[in-house]
């Protein structure tokens, strides 16, 4: 599934999503559960996608996250 949030100008887009928890056009809440990020159990593989676009122009994630790049 891919699940999109609309937000002021800004739109974000979470693609490999299993399970969603959510409802079209329904209000969502800071911190609030979408789904299930789509991987294989067994072998620990999860994977997912975001993007962000204001305006319908990419905008760069590393701006807005904080990213670990450490394990």
């Amino acid at each position: 599934y891919i699940i999109k949030i609309k937000f002021g100008d800004y739109l974000v887009s979470y693609s490999n999503i299993s399970n969603p928890t959510v409802d079209i056009g329904a209000p969502i809440k800071s911190g609030q559960i979408l789904g299930n990020i789509n991987g294989e159990a067994t072998s620990k593989n999860f994977e997912f996608h975001i993007s962000l676009k204001k305006f319908n122009k990419e905008q760069s994630l590393y701006k807005w996250f904080n990213w670990s790049h450490g394990a």
